[in-house]
């Protein structure tokens, strides 16, 4: 196989900082926002606050927000389905979150990109990630996607591992060729034959944090609004909700509609990953 409710507002986001003010061409981008002249600087602990009451420890809510899935809401293994909408700014984040309700927990993200320095993972379309979140530290391999009625279909497979292993990735000194090919063998895949672990090197990183709710009528499906902070200081706003099963997508995509509409928020399917993002903030390109 190849590997190809409604009144409450949302928590107080942190400040964000405001992009610099400099010309795209002379941003002094940092690969890692966190690490500075081969050093961590301010690094981001292993351990997170969990923001869930702990009543709700045991409730699948709970086990899903912090990465303990119960069977019933594993998506098709392998496979990521999702729905991403662009929000235009942290009032439009807050007008989606008030009419979602309460929300059921945040999770800050720390994200991690390794790329080859030819570019042969970008033009295949894959995508080499390390997240650290809550007390998790987990490498990500996605495919190439596919978009249609702004539903996105993906091949996405995910490897636990050790957190301690997180200084090492941050500053570039992990074996990360061995960690992917340790997931591929796990899952018996293989990778297009032109794209080689061995060449990976550390890209940059951004950080996330991302507030989860509930889908008002379904107690399958969870929407999440992220804000994403890249090297340049630039914030970027989505919505996700990640599918879970084929069946009743369209009454899903209707009932997370329905909120936009209520909200005066409109509908702008997302088709920049944010890996694409982060090459900009880098590059001190516009990402489109």
């Amino acid at each position: 196989m190849i590997l190809k409710g409604m009144k409450t507002r949302p928590p107080q986001m942190a400040s964000v900082p405001k992009p610099a003010s400099a010309t795209p061409s002379k941003l002094a981008a940092r690969p890692v926002p966190w690490v500075e002249d081969g050093k961590l600087v301010n690094a981001p602990p292993v351990r997170l606050e969990r923001v869930v009451p702990l009543r709700n420890i045991t409730t699948p809510s709970y086990m899903e927000v912090v990465g303990l899935r119960a069977a019933k809401f594993t998506p098709p293994a392998g496979r990521e389905r999702e729905i991403k909408l662009s929000l235009l700014g942290e009032d439009e984040m807050a007008r989606v979150a008030q009419l979602l309700g309460d929300p059921i927990g945040e999770l800050r993200q720390f994200n991690l990109f390794y790329e080859d320095p030819e570019g042969a993972f970008k033009r295949a379309g894959y995508s080499v990630r390390f997240r650290l979140e809550n007390e998790r530290l987990e490498l990500t391999i996605k495919g190439k996607s596919t978009t249609k009625d702004g539903i996105s279909d993906r091949i996405e497979e995910t490897l636990e591992l050790p957190a301690s292993l997180w200084e090492a990735l941050s500053l570039g000194h992990a074996e990360v060729s061995r960690l992917v090919r340790r997931l591929l063998e796990e899952r018996r895949l293989t990778l297009p034959e032109d794209l080689d672990p061995s060449k990976l090197e550390l890209l940059g990183g951004f950080t996330n944090t991302r507030y989860v709710y509930r889908l008002p009528g379904d107690a399958d499906h969870k929407v999440e609004l992220d804000c994403s902070v890249y090297p340049n200081g630039v914030a970027c706003f989505e919505a996700e909700l990640e599918l879970q099963d084929r069946g009743g997508t369209m009454e899903v995509r209707s009932k997370l509609h329905a909120v936009f509409e209520a909200a005066g928020v409109a509908w702008r399917p997302s088709d920049l990953p944010k890996m694409a993002r982060l090459r900009a903030a880098l590059s001190g390109t516009d990402p489109k």
